[in-house]
């Protein structure tokens, strides 16, 4: 699996899946809470369950800062569009 140029995931034989086009990554299945609070169950579930507009963004700079509104969002329940 790698990162194409801040498109998302691309990972090999799941070109044609749904997941694929929506740029979510797999979470991997694990058997203990410790395997649930590691990165590689831990990252792909936080990148899931941004939104889909957030995901798309190719560029740095406007992922970071709307990443962080998003971020800001859920924590304290606050919208950036004041």
């Amino acid at each position: 699996m790698k990162l194409s140029g801040g498109q998302g995931p691309e990972i090999p034989g799941r070109a044609n899946l749904r997941s694929a086009h929506q740029g979510h990554y797999d979470v991997p299945r694990v058997a203990t809470g410790l395997g649930q609070r590691s990165f590689a169950v831990s990252g792909p579930k936080a990148w899931n369950s941004l939104p889909s507009e957030l995901r798309c963004i190719a560029v740095d700079s406007t992922f970071r800062r709307r990443l962080k509104a998003e971020l800001f969002s859920r924590a304290y329940g606050v919208s950036d569009n004041a």
